[in-house]
Formats: structure tokens, sequence, C-alpha cells
């Protein structure tokens, strides 16, 4: 027959209270300063008194308590605004399309610009966008519907290279 032998683990001996007359154990920890690498030891009803009187930001200024909250929020790492020094591949422009977010849309050739004009397209443009845009002009300007126009000839043809331009075709 088995016996099972349980070790007793010897009972934590706490320092005593570090208030003067108490003779509880100070069971309870509680930081000196904002640096909280030194503590008092507290027996729980000389903590719970310790910590309500306590503030860790007392004796800063109000710039120091909201820098210290930004760095909290981010575990003390440094942090950088999106876009300025990542590099983010953004061949649509969408990124660029809002304002202040992410990297600038990147700078056009001259015949890209002048068939965006011709289609009446303005950046960020997607696929879908210009095959919509390029449908209805094919509709407005092809010959069979402008009875021979050829002004309305001209415009058809612009439309078309404008569309072969943006679309890579």
């Amino acid at each position: 027959m088995r016996r099972s032998y349980r070790v007793k683990k010897p009972k934590e001996v706490f320092p005593p209270c570090d208030v003067k007359g108490c003779e509880k154990e100070g069971s309870c920890r509680a930081p000196k300063d904002r640096t909280l690498k030194e503590y008092y030891h507290f027996c729980p009803e000389h903590a719970a008194e310790y910590n309500k009187n306590w503030d860790y930001y007392k004796d800063m200024s109000v710039d120091d308590i909201e820098r210290t909250i930004r760095e909290d929020t981010v575990w003390q790492r440094p942090t950088w605004a999106f876009g300025k020094k990542a590099k983010i591949d953004d061949p649509l422009g969408i990124l660029g399309a809002a304002k202040g977010v992410g990297q600038a849309a990147p700078k056009m050739d001259k015949e890209t610009e002048q068939a965006m004009h011709i289609l009446g397209l303005t950046p960020p443009l997607t696929k879908d966008k210009i095959k919509r845009k390029y449908r209805e002009l094919v509709k407005q300007y092809h010959p069979d519907k402008t009875g021979g126009d050829k002004e309305a000839e001209e415009r058809f043809r612009r439309v078309v290279e404008a569309y072969k331009k943006l679309s890579g075709e």
C-alpha cells in the first residue's frame, strides 16, 4: 500500500507594517513613488488607507500627465503617425484620397492625366470606375448614334484611346 506524503509549505513571513505603532504583518505592498521600484509594507487596513490618498500624478504638470498617458497607451514604445515612416504600396492612390491619410497619390505622366480628363475621371481610379465611364461615353458618342457627326466621331476616337491608356490594353 502506497502512502502519499504532503509537504507542508512553510508559512510566508512578512515584515512588520511600516506604520509606526502597528504591530501587524505588512502583507500588502504599496509603492513609495512613481518609479514603482521601492515599496512600503502595510497591513491590509493601512494599505487601504494609503491607497485612498496616493496619487500617481501628484506634482506633475498637465503636459507631463498627458505625455505619460499617451506613452502608456502604447506600452512606452515609440510610435509615429501612419504613413510617415511606413512605406505602403498604393497603386490606385486610395490612401492619398483622404487628406492627411497614408502616402500621397503617385505623380502621373501627362498622357495619363490627359486620358483621365478626356474620360472625366479623378483619382483614385479603379478598373470598374474606368470601365463604367468608358461605356457611358462610348454609347453617347458612337457614330451609329450621332448620325455621322464628325466632331462626335473625333470625340469617340479620343475616348477609345483614353480607355486603352488607362486600362492598360
